[in-house]
């Protein structure tokens, strides 16, 4: 198990398998009248929004930067001991909202919110004190959760989740736009035309200033403009990004097309939040919600797990058949999450059952080809 202990992604990525299987269950059941299942300081809807942007994705993107931070700053990762209490201090917030104690809200509030505080604090210094300046604004949203986490308890709770859904959507299209033309290269050994420095720059600065729409979205006329400008912009510049890449080439391997995937999903939010705001498609199902979450969030995760998992454990980069199984259940669980609810809306609850079905099975297949490999050691050691 010293391997296990070694590095960030072996422990976050467990807990974010693990955990997401559970929750997604649980919610499913919930959600579809088969269990109830209720938290006494967090409404259902609420709790469901909260394991699963500061459980399970939270737990992915932490095992990514506490792995790829010392890469970019050529320092050494916390491992071993430091490891151990980190890892520690995230589960006892998790556990908290699986088990149900009778506890106050502020401890809840406290134990959930020192490992992203922790986070942010540690890259700070971090990237402070090896002058990697470009990489701060990455915490601008990694702190916006970390208040998240502490303020969603309260009266104004959607609000800060709705912010935290952003944070999160800005942190994954910064790594996306990183990740996914050098793994283009490193699989396919093709160049790729590099985007516009300034279009790149404009874009990290209109996904900031999303990251508080609810605070301007429908406040006035002139929020309104604003945002309807701002997501225009992000919509353009995606899709800009989007079409630099080896589309059509990265379709043969499925390992590097399902991060394709995902980014086309991260587009059809940004679409879907236009067409939502026009009255063009129906709020029910969330459309623009769900795109972003089921579709961007949990098909991109999906890929990093396995990739970043078989980069750093000495394996080839390339799909089993498992994975490859995967990608095809976590995206025809994101077309029946998004449009079948939009085209069948008198089956609500029974798309919601079957792709919640296809996502918990999705993530299951993975478990059981990833988790032998996140507890050995290197292949190559």
């Amino acid at each position: 198990m010293t391997a296990f202990w070694y590095v960030g992604f072996r422990p976050f990525f467990l807990i974010a398998l693990i955990q997401n299987m559970i929750v997604a269950l649980i919610w499913t059941l919930h959600f579809t009248g088969l269990h109830a299942f209720e938290v006494q300081v967090l409404s259902a809807n609420r709790w469901h929004a909260f394991t699963m942007l500061f459980g399970f994705v939270f737990a992915t993107i932490a095992g990514f930067l506490l792995t790829a931070t010392p890469k970019w700053t050529n320092t050494k990762p916390v491992s071993r001991l430091y490891l151990k209490i980190v890892v520690f201090v995230f589960l006892m917030g998790q556990i908290l909202l699986l088990t149900q104690p009778i506890m106050p809200t502020w401890l809840y509030q406290t134990v959930l919110s020192l490992f992203p505080l922790w986070l942010c604090v540690h890259l700070f210094f971090l990237f402070l004190k090896t002058k990697n300046y470009q990489q701060f604004v990455l915490l601008i949203p990694l702190f916006v959760i970390a208040l998240s986490v502490i303020f969603s308890f309260g009266s104004h709770g959607g609000t800060w989740i709705s912010m935290a859904n952003s944070a999160i959507r800005l942190i994954l299209i910064v790594i996306a736009g990183r990740i996914i033309p050098f793994f283009t290269r490193s699989v396919m050994n093709v160049q790729i035309k590099p985007a516009n420095k300034y279009a790149e720059r404009l874009l990290i600065v209109v996904l900031l200033i999303l990251i508080f729409e609810p605070l301007y979205q429908y406040v006035s006329f002139i929020g309104q403009m604003i945002w309807i400008t701002l997501t225009s912009l992000a919509l353009i510049f995606n899709v800009y990004r989007f079409f630099l890449w080896p589309v059509r080439r990265a379709m043969k391997r499925p390992i590097l097309f399902v991060l394709y995937i995902a980014y086309m999903w991260i587009i059809a939010h940004f679409f879907f939040n236009l067409t939502r705001n026009f009255g063009i498609t129906t709020v029910v199902g969330q459309l623009e919600l769900h795109a972003l979450t089921f579709g961007a969030m949990g098909t991109m995760i999906l890929g990093m797990l396995c990739r970043v998992t078989l980069g750093h454990t000495g394996r080839k980069i390339k799909a089993s058949k498992l994975m490859s199984t995967s990608f095809v259940l976590i995206t025809l669980g994101a077309v029946m999450r998004v449009f079948g609810t939009m085209l069948v809306s008198s089956h609500y609850v029974q798309w919601v059952q079957i792709s919640g079905l296809f996502w918990v099975s999705a993530f299951l297949l993975v478990a059981i080809e990833l988790i032998p490999m996140l507890l050995r050691k290197r292949i190559d050691a």
